[in-house]
């Protein structure tokens, strides 16, 4: 039987099998060389790792890996203690950490410190959310609070603040941005007038000469409001009116036009309204008369009298120049025109009375034979016989 000398205690023989020597151990998985290389102890971040000894020593260190002999921890990740985990604001994805947004995962320990990236969440559940009053960013990188009524977001998205007109508004986070503005609406993302109403510094208000009807600015007409600030400038071009209380009335002296849109002076005795009847003016045969404006225009035109709404000469009587008088032969009695006779007047407005009697002439106001010629009867005649 052959008998061979063996190392024990693992030990390993010497090359030229002189003796036996220390053996290293090789490690197993998870573990690394002791400083003295004699033993295994379990391995961390910064340990040796690899070659024949120590080829698994950073097994057990999740999202790590044996690089240039070291455990270290993986790309993307960061060192905490003796752990790889996810730096802030990042989540683990597809054995990566990626940035983090709402609605990923925060469970520790790898992800703990997901939600420190996106605004405004906490990790709830494992899961990082929005708190009460804010929902999730478009991006999904934070939380954006949800303003309530009369409410708009901030420049930096981080509060709601006070409406104003030009302001964002609409979708989940600012609903109603635009209800305490009046007359006001939310209009491709931003508050604006409403149409028919106009901007004046923060508030919506009716056009000059418009009121409000219905909601809507319309035409402003005499005996309509004129409250503000909405219809404050309703009666600007209404011809004549003011706002007196809160209703668009006329100054006195004048009186609402047919159709509302103006005030026309009501003329006294002998005027008329001027073309654009905004003054009053002496009336003239032909001039407009009656009504509530120019009720007594004809009263200064001697023999004349308001006749389907001009200024004529009365019955009897013909116009001259603008004057009414009497026609030719005749001669005025009672104020009526009728056939003058020898004698009879011929001063102002009968100053043609003579004009048919024949060998007469006005004489002091009266008609008169003239000189040769007496009168007979009714008429004057010459010495001739002659009529």
């Amino acid at each position: 039987m052959n008998r061979v000398c063996k190392c024990v205690n693992g030990k390993l023989g010497k090359p030229d099998k002189s003796g036996c020597v220390s053996q290293t151990p090789i490690c197993g998985a998870g573990k690394t060389l002791s400083a003295n290389r004699k033993s295994c102890v379990t391995a961390q971040i910064g340990s040796n790792c690899g070659g024949i000894f120590q080829p698994k020593a950073c097994v057990n260190i999740g999202f790590s890996q044996c690089s240039a002999g070291k455990c270290r921890c993986k790309n993307t990740f960061v060192q905490s203690g003796n752990s790889c985990i996810c730096p802030n604001g990042k989540t683990l994805k597809g054995g990566q950490c990626a940035q983090a947004k709402i609605g990923d995962s925060c469970s520790g320990p790898t992800n703990i410190k997901a939600c420190n990236g996106p605004v405004g969440s906490t990790c709830q559940g494992g899961t990082c959310k929005c708190g009460s009053g804010s929902a999730k960013a478009a991006n999904g990188l934070s939380c954006i609070p949800i303003c309530g009524a009369g409410k708009t977001l901030s420049g930096n998205k981080k509060n709601c603040v006070a409406a104003q007109i030009g302001s964002n508004c609409g979708g989940i986070f600012q609903p109603q941005a635009c209800v305490n503005i009046g007359n006001a609406q939310c209009g491709a993302g931003k508050c604006r007038c409403k149409n028919t109403f106009v901007q004046s510094g923060n508030s919506c208000i009716c056009p000059v000469g418009k009121t409000l009807k219905g909601g809507q600015c319309e035409q402003a007409k005499i005996d309509d409001s004129c409250s503000g600030p909405t219809s404050l400038r309703a009666c600007n071009s209404l011809q004549g009116s003011s706002c007196q209380g809160v209703t668009c009335k006329c100054e006195a002296g004048s009186a609402k036009a047919a159709n509302g849109l103006s005030c026309t002076p009501i003329c006294g005795a002998g005027k008329t309204l001027s073309g654009n009847k905004k003054n009053c003016v002496p009336a003239q045969i032909g001039s407009n008369c009656g009504g509530i404006f120019q009720p007594q225009a004809c009263v200064n035109i001697g023999f004349a009298q308001c006749i389907g709404g001009k200024c004529k000469c009365k019955n009897t009587f013909a116009n001259s120049e603008g004057r009414c008088i009497c026609p030719a032969g005749k001669t005025l009695k009672g104020g009526l025109c009728v056939q003058a006779k020898v004698n009879d007047f011929c001063g102002e407005r009968a100053e043609r009375a003579c004009a048919n009697l024949m060998n007469t002439e006005c004489k002091s106001d009266r008609c008169k034979c003239k000189s040769g010629s007496s009168l007979v009867g009714n008429s004057c005649v010459t010495q001739g016989g002659y009529y």
